[in-house]
């Protein structure tokens, strides 16, 4: 119906590294000094977007707990606002970015979507990848996916209660990973990563690949 169903209206706002505050160094904050036009930011997406629209906040390292909490702080704040008479928020969904790595287990995302979930909300996963240093040995990695996807479908949304709606992976090969950009291998000890379900210019599907069939396949209520 609509060319854009979800809008990521709020990203990346929560600082890493100072307690789950909000980041400083947008004008944004620098003009309002409190997290007043992130609220803003929802109550003019409601005015204005189309009902049956989505709208999310979105963003990355949301499983680590200092953060976590200062998402869902942020999350209470645009939620008390949705009964204002004037100009009220809405909010459906938190988008968990799940930038990961093979050495985050798959409880420590599922603890994560549960306490959004617990905030009424949907989630969308919506820039999975997993790093990992080593290319040939996939194994680690394929059992990692299919932990996550295992995650994802226990927790996924149905007809009568909210959770995981949408899943997209943050790139197919892994020649082409952002984390082997310039910016990004700083993070990663400038050792390449091999994080994505294919590899190859055939587009050869690793382990990981079947790995996710997998889940979907011997996934049970």
């Amino acid at each position: 119906k609509h060319i854009v169903w979800a809008w990521d209206v709020v990203n990346e706002a929560i600082a890493d590294g100072n307690g789950g505050g909000l980041r400083t160094e947008s004008n944004w904050y620098k003009i309002y000094g409190s997290n007043e036009f992130i609220i803003n930011a929802f109550r003019y997406a409601n005015k204005y977007a189309p009902k049956d629209v989505i709208l999310c906040y979105n963003d990355y390292n949301e499983y680590e707990t200092a953060k976590m909490n200062g998402i869902c702080n942020l999350l209470d704040a645009i939620i008390a606002k949705e009964n204002d008479e004037t100009l009220p928020t809405r909010i459906d969904a938190m988008g968990m970015q799940a930038h990961a790595s093979v050495n985050i287990p798959a409880s420590t995302i599922e603890t994560a979507i549960k306490n959004y979930i617990a905030k009424g909300l949907d989630i969308h996963v919506t820039e999975l990848d997993i790093a990992t240093e080593v290319e040939n040995n996939q194994t680690t990695l394929a059992q990692r996916y299919k932990e996550y996807y295992n995650v994802y479908l226990k927790n996924r949304k149905t007809s009568a209660k909210n959770g995981v709606s949408s899943v997209t992976i943050w790139g197919l090969r892994d020649e082409d990973t952002w984390l082997n950009t310039q910016s990004q291998m700083q993070w990663h000890g400038n050792v390449k990563q091999y994080p994505l379900l294919f590899k190859g210019g055939k587009y050869y599907c690793k382990p990981a690949f079947y790995s996710v069939l997998e889940a979907g396949q011997e996934f049970t209520e």
